[in-house]
């Protein structure tokens, strides 16, 4: 199972991390990897014009690694990653909740682009969804599980 999990470091995010471990630690059979997308402010502007783009990049990218690596360490076992860059594609075969909404926050900060795909439509139309945007992450719901399963083999997206 992979869990995609929007972090910025806060206690709330620490929590979440802390529960996915302790489930995991209750059925280890069913191995869990999660990828951790830092989430942070909005930089001005005027503060991007004054520095430079490069230097402002930098900084954002040192302070993000701080984060994931804090939140390593409440892992614990857990296979935890951080792969999601700003320009991939990630597909969203989800319904309207609001854990899509906080996803596609996580997404937007990032940089990543965010490709939603409806969850009712068949499984010709999914997988054209994805592959013709070249997705390298699909995130789905267990509903829909099964029309991925069907065309797991044929997309190149994790």
């Amino acid at each position: 199972m992979r869990i995609l999990l929007p972090v910025d470091g806060s206690e709330h995010c620490r929590n979440a991390l802390r529960f996915i471990a302790s489930r995991q630690a209750l059925s280890p059979e069913k191995e869990a990897t999660v990828e951790l997308l830092n989430v942070q402010h909005s930089i001005p502007e005027a503060v991007i014009n004054a520095l430079g783009l490069d230097s402002v990049r930098k900084a954002s990218q040192d302070e993000g690694m701080k984060v994931i690596d804090a939140m390593r360490e409440d892992a614990g076992d857990l296979d935890v990653r951080a792969k999601v860059k700003g320009g991939e594609i990630v597909s969203f075969l989800l319904p309207t909740i609001p854990e899509t909404i906080y996803a596609l926050y996580a997404l937007s900060k990032i940089g990543a682009i965010a490709n939603l795909i409806d969850p009712r439509m068949d499984v010709v139309r999914i997988k054209e969804a994805i592959t013709d945007v070249r997705s390298k992450l699909l995130i789905t719901i267990d509903l829909a599980y099964p029309k991925v399963e069907q065309i797991y083999s044929e997309i190149n997206a994790k």
